[in-house]
């Protein structure tokens, strides 16, 4: 592990191996008309070479992202493997689908543990910012000092070096080492040490800081709002990703419906044309025969 601060971006991080092992579990869904269970049996996750960096700018521990390697490159499903078994059923219901998915469980089982490392390397790619709890102490709050430069231009550029190493511009706009997005918005001001000269705004640069002191910055907890106070804003906020997937839920389980009705309808019209259009039988034809026979004697 590496706790490097006094620096920007603090390097704050661990490279970890470990296995994640879950013996039973179960999960059902329930939306759109769809109630489908999910359970897993004997459920192994092992990971190598995981590196979780970690943040303090809040009241509490922060992961601020999981990479692969001790460079931090994007996480793949390379350093990960798993096994065990994962079903996937109707929780009631004889439609189309849970006929599918009861007579496909084994082959959807070894498709679901095999996409599985895939499926959670691209959610460790998109973690940002998640909460571990905790009380973070003040003395593990990174603290920067800013760089002077002689204009707001070269202040707020991209950040470059030179063939040598030597920092060009922009201490923090840009795709910086140790970073995994770009930053941008981070905007300079007049300097309150060395007239003529323009440093960062401590306001603006990712992470939370707040100026300590001129020329100083540190990570502070976030603006809390007041406690007592009643938030006024009715506003609730969405999440599209869900919202497209319900919609797709909703439209698999009216196509469910329809395709089931319709074949009921057809094995229903089926039988009836069958028992309408069948010829006599046999011994009844048999029986008529031996009548007329018996008629014309």
């Amino acid at each position: 592990g590496v706790w490097l601060v006094g620096c920007w971006p603090p390097q704050r991080y661990v490279v970890v191996d470990g296995t994640v092992r879950l013996p039973s579990g179960r999960m059902t869904l329930r939306t759109a008309g769809l109630s489908i269970v999910f359970s897993v049996y004997d459920l192994t996750v092992k990971f190598e070479k995981m590196r979780a960096d970690i943040a303090c700018h809040k009241q509490s521990y922060v992961l601020q992202s999981v990479t692969s390697g001790s460079d931090g490159h994007s996480a793949t499903e390379l350093a990960l493997t798993a096994s065990g078994e994962i079903n996937v059923r109707c929780e009631r219901g004889w439609t189309v689908l849970c006929l599918a998915l009861s007579l496909s469980h084994q082959r959807l089982s070894l498709e679901a543990i095999s996409r599985l490392p895939k499926f959670i390397a691209r959610w460790l790619t998109d973690v940002d910012g998640l909460e571990l709890g905790g009380t973070c102490d003040r003395t593990m709050h990174n603290t920067v000092s800013l760089m002077t430069y002689s204009s707001r231009e070269c202040c707020e550029q991209a950040f470059s070096e030179d063939p040598w190493g030597c920092l060009n511009g922009g201490q923090f706009n840009g795709k910086v080492p140790g970073v995994r997005k770009v930053a941008s918005g981070v905007i300079c001001e007049p300097s309150k040490l060395t007239p003529g000269t323009y440093t960062a705004k401590c306001e603006s640069i990712p992470g939370h800081y707040r100026e300590l002191s001129p020329g100083v910055c540190r990570e502070e907890p976030p603006h809390m709002p007041t406690l007592g106070r009643r938030a006024t804003s009715t506003h609730i906020e969405t999440n599209p990703q869900w919202d497209q997937i319900h919609w797709g839920l909703s439209a698999l389980a009216w196509a469910d419906l329809l395709l089931t009705s319709a074949v009921w309808w057809t094995t229903a019209m089926c039988c009836c044309c069958y028992a309408c259009l069948r010829p006599a039988p046999v011994l009844k034809r048999r029986r008529q025969n031996s009548f007329s026979h018996a008629q014309v004697l």
